[in-house]
């Protein structure tokens, strides 16, 4: 008798820790792949929140022009209003590891997803962007 109450009290003390434990593990790291006629990015994303992920990403520069990523929310695939920078400028050909937490400030929408592009910097003019591709939040 003494060794079914040990069971049960194994199994409780499983059943209450277990459900602790897993909202700390981590999320699903999402591989993004963009690129324009200057630049290139590779890398993942993990959602957060309904408008926040953290990122970790290499952005190249073809051809060692200025080139930044750009973010757009969006909802059933219909964009947000505004567009926001998500990394700095970059001129490198091999490439700048970029890693941070990206949260949208604007609309009031619920994202279910962003829209990633790679555009370049112009000076004194609007930027050169590339297609934008949609990645869905997970």
């Amino acid at each position: 008798m003494r060794l079914k109450s040990f069971s049960f009290t194994v199994v409780g003390l499983a059943l209450l820790v277990i459900p602790s434990v897993l909202p700390v593990l981590p999320a699903f790291a999402q591989e993004i792949s963009i690129s324009s006629s200057d630049g290139s990015a590779t890398g993942t994303i993990n959602w957060t929140g309904t408008k926040n992920f953290n990122y970790k990403i290499t952005l190249k520069s073809k051809k060692g022009k200025p080139v930044y990523i750009e973010a757009q929310g969006f909802r059933d695939f219909a964009p947000d209003s505004s567009r926001q920078r998500m990394t700095g400028n970059t001129t490198s050909r091999n490439g700048r590891k970029f890693s941070n937490s990206f949260s949208g400030k604007f609309g009031e929408l619920k994202w279910t997803g962003v829209y990633l592009r790679v555009c370049t910097d112009i000076s004194f003019r609007p930027d050169k962007c590339g297609a934008p591709q949609a990645y869905r939040r997970q």
